[in-house]
Formats: C-alpha cells, structure tokens, sequence
C-alpha cells in the first residue's frame, strides 16, 4: 500500500494515527500490516480499516497460530456508517480465510460505540474515552474546566513550575523513570500496570517523533522534568500515548499543569481534538482503583465516549481445535 494514498483515505474518513502502521511502535512482536478498503456497489470508497496479521513465535506450531488485531474500528465516509457491521463481518470473512485463531478489535480514538459485536460472537470490555475540543477558545476551554483544575494549575504555576515543548536534552531513561515513579504511586493504592521497554520508547521515538507523528511535553522544575506526556498528533488530532510523574511533581500539582500547557500548545498547532486517552469502564465507579483518573480527565470539560475493545476466539475452529490438540499432546509428552 502506498502510505501518501493511505494518507488521503484516513483524511477522506477523518481517521486518527492508529490507522497507521507507525501507531504499532508501541507493541514489540512481529506482524504483517494489514490495509482493508470498502466500496459499495457502484466501486466508492465508504470506509477503511488497519489491522495487523500476527503469527506465533512458537516453533514447529508457530506458523499455523495466527490472529488479527486492529489498534481501532474501522472508519467510514460522511454518511456510511451505517456500513460498519458489514465491514466488519468482512473483517471475521478475511480472519476464516486466513486461518487466524483470533480476531481482536481495540478501541483506540473511536468516535462511538460499535454494540453488535456479541451479536457477531465478540466477547467485549468497556472502555471510556475523553475527548478535548481544542476549537473553543483559550478563554472557553479554562472556563469548561473544572475549579478544582483551575485552582490547581493556578497552585502549580506559583510553584515555578515550566512548560517545555520537544526538549532536546531529555533522555528516554528520565521518562521510564517518571513513569516507574507514577506506577509506584498506582501500586501503594492497591493497582498495577506493565510499563513499555526501553526498546519501546525507542521504537516510538524513531517511528513517531523523529517522523513528526507525536511530541514530548514536560513540566520541569529548575530544569528538572517532573511530568511528561508523549502525544501522537496526526490529522488534525492528537492523542496521549504515555505519560508519567515523578513524586515531587504529583506533590506540586504538575500532571493538570501540563495537561492544560499542552493543549493550548496543541492549539497554536492547529490540533482541532485531543482525545486524553482511556480507561476501563468500570473507573466511572467511585471504589475503583482508576477512579481518580476518572475524575482527573473529566474534569477537563471533555466529552466522554464510550467504547468497547472486542475479541472473537477460535475464528477457525478446525485450526484452533488442532491445534488445542497438539498442545495438549505435547504436555502429556513432557
């Protein structure tokens, strides 16, 4: 596929980065970009999906286990959605004739939810999304905010707290430190999270902000990074990939600094929507672990969409049967 006419279909739909190969940066196995195209029937384009063909690194059966896994929906033209069962029971079609084992549809940057996926044999999980309309004002996005948020941001900017866009002598190791300082907090509460490798953060750093596909932002503290947020920003739109903190800068307030610091920088760059990431459904619920999240992104005046990430097991039932077998099989042998 070439990506400049892939470019023009995810602006003709209004799609995010995650219908780009480069939004696979993050993840660390090998897979086979997968571009999908819908027409009707008189050959127009109403849609267009991304997803990756992944195959085992198991040896002798590895080859036969594969699976399917799309970063987000398929997207569609103006008027079109209505389309999107089909494309994606065209999805299930192509996984059967590829023999795939599993098909998995996440939920990254969806517009709303897709609720037939049972029906079509996905088993589903909740997921809300926060969207920021960058198009308000300045004046208009600091009133939509809550006055908790403000007082806050207001705390931290007495507390000579400074913003600063791409620094350049940042290196990656600080930011795996602020995030293993963010989950350490996650932890004393009663969570826990996995962190990205350092190959990782490397592999993002190369194919997202070395390409102009996100940007780093910091809130530091005499020169020192208290707070960060890596950024995906394509089409208009932008989304938060990671972000971390160290202890001082959760004492100083710093996470609602540079949220509010970057999305008035996302602004001046032309940025129409920031979608601030998600979080399971069940983070609405006051006694879970992830309800502070909850509360710290709504608090933005976003727009909460709900969402599902869907998966459907055993695509190929001969294969997945077979295969089930032989495992079984070789642990009896052992």
């Amino acid at each position: 596929m070439d990506l400049e006419t892939w470019d023009d279909l995810i602006e003709q739909c209004s799609g995010s980065i995650f219908l780009r190969p480069e939004c696979m940066s993050m993840h660390d196995y090998g897979y086979l970009p997968s571009f999908f195209q819908f027409y009707d029937d008189s050959q127009n384009i109403i849609g267009i999906a991304f997803g990756v063909l992944i195959k085992s690194p198991r040896r002798f059966v590895g080859r036969f286990i594969k699976s399917l896994y799309f970063p987000t929906l398929p997207v569609t033209t103006d008027g079109f959605h209505h389309f999107l069962d089909r494309m994606i029971q065209e999805i299930i079609r192509y996984g059967r004739d590829e023999k795939v084992i599993s098909i998995t549809i996440d939920s990254f940057y969806c517009k709303a939810a897709y609720k037939d996926f049972e029906r079509l044999g996905f088993k589903t999980r909740g997921r809300w999304e926060f969207i920021l309309d960058l198009q308000d004002t300045e004046v208009e996005i600091w009133d939509n905010m809550s006055k908790h948020h403000r007082r806050d941001i207001r705390y931290s900017g007495k507390k000579g707290l400074v913003f600063v866009e791409n620094p350049s002598g940042v290196e990656l190791s600080q930011l795996i430190e602020l995030q293993e300082s963010a989950r350490e907090r996650t932890r004393k509460k009663g969570g826990n999270y996995g962190l990205p490798s350092l190959q990782t953060y490397q592999s993002l750093k190369r194919n997202l902000v070395d390409k102009g596909y996100a940007s780093l932002f910091l809130a530091c503290k005499e020169g020192e990074p208290t707070s960060f947020l890596l950024v995906a920003i394509y089409n208009k739109r932008a989304y938060t990939i990671f972000a971390g903190t160290s202890p001082n800068g959760f004492h100083l307030l710093a996470p609602v600094f540079l949220y509010w610091n970057t999305a008035l920088a996302l602004k001046k760059m032309g940025v129409v929507e920031w979608n601030l990431g998600g979080i399971p459904w069940e983070a609405q619920v006051e006694t879970s672990q992830s309800h502070g999240l909850f509360k710290f992104k709504e608090r933005f005046g976003t727009k909460k969409v709900l969402c599902y990430s869907a998966e459907i097991k055993n695509v190929n039932k001969l294969r997945a049967a077979t295969i089930n077998f032989a495992m079984v099989l070789r642990a009896w042998n052992r």
